[in-house]
């Protein structure tokens, strides 16, 4: 199964969770702008095969153009989806 399967899959338990009053929709739109940068450079990777240097990889090019906060606030919202698909 690819990452890009499990976002869309997160991001549709997300979307119920905003349906249900459980999430404000400004999060889910903000949470879905970091998703679709991540979608493009992990998206096609298998999730069995997603390594710590390949998220590493991808911090590494997004700090040529983001700042602290932001890659801190991507590396989360990576960690919440792997931990959503643990679960």
């Amino acid at each position: 199964m690819k990452f890009s399967k499990v976002i869309n899959d997160w991001y549709a338990y997300r979307q119920r969770m905003c349906g249900l009053g459980l999430v404000a929709d400004t999060t889910l739109k903000a949470q879905m702008g970091v998703a679709a940068t991540i979608l493009g450079s992990l998206g096609n990777i298998d999730i069995a095969a997603i390594r710590k240097s390949d998220i590493e990889f991808y911090l590494g090019e997004r700090r040529r153009s983001c700042k602290p906060v932001t890659l801190r606030g991507e590396l989360n919202l990576i960690r919440q989806i792997m931990n959503w698909a643990v679960d």
